[in-house]
């Protein structure tokens, strides 16, 4: 195979393809927000198609822009569908059932348990792309540029964001096409530059017999992953606001900074070993490579399950000066008060509403029992906030006092803050424990988005049975 050498740089077609995807990605979602402004035009988003055509886009606008330009410097279009494809298996059979095998199962979620949680999944899909890379192209005569490796990786991680975007998007029955797209979109990005780095370091093991640092490239890889993962749902979400575009250019910074890197890495190993004519040196021992890596994913692995069984059943102890006790997760994050006597939030929430507790004080109306306390209450809420339902309203056992429990659910805006377009209202459902007293009653409210309510339930029904009254003589 033939290779062109331009200033120390082999084929442009990976750089030129990475800077015009960027672009063409950013033309997709403002295409899939025009056609969101006409009413009909595009379904709501739950079904496997309509999935499956959003999720694959990224990673068909990549290839064929990656295909475009390397027509004038070939490299076999095959061996990157072959990396992609196996990014996406192995994303299937190995990343997605790993992940949540591994996912903190932990009823109390604290700030470790979700460090802990986005370094376990972020080792498992780097590693997915080590998988994809290792045993389908690493050995061919193809593979024979530094540059080569930053091509398949790259590949290898747009083959996992399919699978990881077709998960999301059918998971997550009836959202709105463009916040999807936005997230899809970050999505592939994020996963084709973590690639990215790992096939530079797997193209310089390759070239230069360089095969100990790939074991650190990996664990880079796993860094930026998981970093990246936490600032994402940092930046998009404030409270009830949901800000996807925020995500978007995250991810574009990202990319940018990333690859200008890769391609300044690449240019400074100068032409002869860009070109592979230093690939028959020192040739590494690929059976120790493999178990370095394996050793690398088990200590990762190890990392991320130390915070979290750390974290299992940590917990902070609310007093109210009126009597009132419960314990709440350790590493629950402040939250606005609004005259509550507490009020804390996840650290991470799955969906667009936070996951919060708030607690509540207030004067006991005379000659009114419990049930017609909670009654009236429900009766509030629903003049207050748009389409309130009472659920249920049962009794509940609360030591010291009497208690009405009240499941309810209502509807919000969560996208305030962003463009007409892209508000998206959602259903909010949650607990309300009405504790009585003799002289106060206690409201203790606990609520998440209805698609997570299952999963923080034993989060909420914890939180329940640890509330007591000690009323002061």
């Amino acid at each position: 195979m033939e290779h062109r050498v331009e200033g120390g740089l082999s084929r442009r077609s990976l750089w030129v393809a990475q800077a015009a995807s960027l672009v063409g990605l950013l033309g997709w979602v403002l295409v899939v927000r025009a056609l969101a402004a006409f009413p009909g035009v595009l379904p709501r988003l739950g079904t496997l198609e309509a999935g499956i055509v959003l999720a694959v886009v990224p990673t068909l606008l990549w290839l064929l822009l990656f295909y475009v330009q390397d027509a004038r410097e070939p490299e076999p279009l095959g061996y990157v569908l072959r990396a992609a494809g196996a990014g996406a298996v192995l994303g299937a059979a190995f990343a997605l059932p790993l992940g949540r095998a591994l996912a903190p199962a932990a009823a109390f979620p604290s700030t470790g348990v979700v460090l802990g949680g986005l370094l376990l999944a972020a080792a498992v899909q780097e590693f997915a792309k080590f998988l994809a890379v290792r045993y389908t192209v690493f050995e061919s005569p193809e593979f024979d540029e530094v540059a080569d490796g930053v091509t398949y990786g790259t590949a290898a991680g747009l083959g996992l964001a399919a699978v990881l975007n077709v998960h999301l998007v059918v998971a997550g029955a009836g959202v709105d096409p463009v916040p999807a797209t936005l997230r899809i979109v970050v999505t592939a990005l994020a996963h084709a530059t973590f690639g990215g780095v790992l096939g530079y370091f797997l193209g310089r093991a390759k070239l230069q017999g360089r095969w100990r640092e790939v074991a650190w490239g990996y664990g880079a890889a796993v860094v930026l992953n998981a970093l990246f993962a936490y600032l994402l749902a940092e930046v998009t979400r404030s409270g009830l606001a949901y800000r996807p575009w925020y995500g978007f250019v995250l991810a574009a910074a990202v990319a940018v900074a990333v690859t200008a890197l890769l391609l300044w890495r690449v240019r400074s190993l100068g032409p002869s070993t860009a070109a592979g004519t230093t690939a028959g040196a020192g040739q590494p021992s690929w059976s120790r490579l493999d178990l370095r890596l394996w050793v690398a994913l088990l200590v990762l692995l190890a990392l991320g399950l130390a915070p979290v069984r750390a974290a299992v059943g940590a917990v902070t102890i609310f007093a109210h000066p009126d009597g009132l006790r419960l314990t709440y997760p350790a590493g629950w994050l402040a939250a606005r008060r609004d005259g509550a006597a507490l009020a804390v939030q996840a650290p991470v929430s799955r969906g667009p509403v936070p996951t919060e507790l708030r607690v509540t004080a207030a004067p006991r109306p005379r000659g009114q029992s419990p049930a017609a306390i909670a009654a009236a209450d429900a009766v509030a809420r629903s003049g207050a906030l748009p389409l309130y339902r009472a659920l249920a309203i049962e009794p509940a056992s609360v030591p010291g006092a009497e208690a009405v429990a009240v499941e309810y659910a209502f509807v919000t805006d969560p996208h305030a803050a962003v463009l007409a377009a892209e508000r998206i209202p959602a259903v909010v459902r949650g607990v309300e424990l009405v504790v009585v007293t003799s002289t106060r009653v206690f409201r203790v409210d606990l609520r998440t988005s209805a698609g997570g309510f299952e999963q923080v339930r034993p989060t909420f029904d914890r939180i329940r049975r640890s509330v007591r009254v000690e009323e002061r003589s």
